[in-house]
């Protein structure tokens, strides 16, 4: 399977990708967007009782998702063109709010 998300433009699978720049690139990038969102939730207290909704969008095998998966209140919506990726990630990387 992997090899098929390679080919379909996956660039990170973890565990499996040992690009150390790519992989702290991929990672830092959610830890970026997470800070965002919770920052967000803390400045708005019109958003502190409400159900935080996520796409996103070209997740690849979930990884970034589930970084976001453990922000309180939020329901995220993962998508990406690639079927096995998707695989992946919902045997890898889930979450009940995922």
């Amino acid at each position: 399977m992997l090899e098929e998300i390679y080919n379909d433009g996956e660039r990170l699978i973890l565990g499996a990708t040992y690009d150390v720049l790519k992989v702290m690139r991929h990672k830092s990038s959610y830890k970026i967007f997470k800070k965002i969102i919770e920052a967000d939730i803390l400045n708005s207290p019109l958003m502190l009782n409400q159900k935080i909704k996520i796409l996103d969008i070209g997740c690849g095998t979930g990884h970034g998702t589930f970084m976001l998966s453990d922000i309180l209140g939020v329901e995220i919506t993962a998508i990406d063109i690639s079927k096995e990726s998707i695989i992946y990630a919902e045997q890898n990387c889930g979450a009940s709010n995922i």
